[in-house]
């Protein structure tokens, strides 16, 4: 039992770790800094590939959170205007994250460390979490499903593991954003 909880610690160290990889930070002329980290590839939702990782965006001293999420490029799926991304928590509700425009454009820019990545995912979406205390409590109530309104169908994920990467993922990237926009735990 032990070596089990030894193993599991260790992944979740290496997630963490590996989370705290930036992607992206630029300031763009109007002085919205957008840092980007380099998140996880929760593999195949419901045959689409699906990667995942957490966007900072800073104007002044506002720092706003969002999913960067983006899709297989080999699926003839599109995302929707106004789609959502709904994550259910382990207290058995639901937050929904609209989408956020911009997201494209901007995926054009990330060639840093995710170029192969994201040659083969071709279609991204920023989810906003509308206020601050929406991203903490899905890190302390825990992610157990991700879902997303996508055309042709609804795809979404319920595997727990892949809840538990998502939660720690997260987490960890969470932390690093506010490390790197100086603001204190």
């Amino acid at each position: 039992m032990k070596k089990w909880l030894f193993l599991a610690v260790l992944f979740l160290m290496g997630i963490a770790v590996k989370a705290q990889n930036v992607v992206y930070d630029n300031t763009d002329a109007a002085g919205v800094r957008t840092v980007i980290m380099e998140g996880l590839n929760l593999g195949a939702v419901s045959g689409v590939d699906v990667y995942v990782g957490l966007a900072g965006f800073q104007y002044n001293k506002t720092v706003r959170y969002s999913l960067a999420v983006s899709f297989g490029a080999d699926h003839p799926i599109e995302i929707p205007v106004g789609g959502i991304c709904v994550l259910s928590l382990g207290n058995g509700k639901t937050v929904q994250l609209p989408t956020v425009a911009g997201g494209a454009a901007l995926l054009k820019t990330i060639d840093v460390k995710l170029e192969d990545v994201y040659s083969k995912y071709r279609r991204f979406a920023y989810y906003r979490f509308e206020k601050n205390g929406t991203l903490k409590k899905a890190v302390k109530k825990g992610v157990l499903a991700i879902g997303f309104n996508l055309n042709p169908s609804d795809y979404a994920t319920t595997s727990d593991s892949d809840g538990e990467e998502l939660t720690a993922l997260l987490q960890s990237e969470y932390e690093s954003l506010q490390h790197a926009f100086g603001k204190k735990k």
